[in-house]
């Protein structure tokens, strides 16, 4: 996980899991956006014709994630603390 200086987002570096290839189109992408107000940008979102395999929910950690796809079927969340 890294940011860049004086900037507001931060990116998290994976490495695939055994067995899986290092690149995927149409599936889970591992990138993540953090919201303060994930509901609200559910809402928009939705609103504009994201689909949301996963709608906001809370995880036993405690945050909140959704999921959403773009058009080509890539999985990517959206993290609340």
């Amino acid at each position: 996980m890294f940011s860049p200086p004086g900037g507001g987002t931060t990116l998290v570096m994976s490495k695939p899991l055994p067995g899986m290839p290092d690149t995927i189109v149409g599936g889970a992408s591992k990138i993540a956006w953090e919201t303060d107000n994930i509901e609200a940008l559910y809402e928009t979102l939705r609103s504009k014709g994201v689909e949301f395999p996963q709608p906001p929910t809370r995880r036993f950690w405690g945050g909140i994630e959704a999921q959403f796809q773009d058009a080509d079927g890539n999985v990517f969340m959206l993290h609340q603390e």
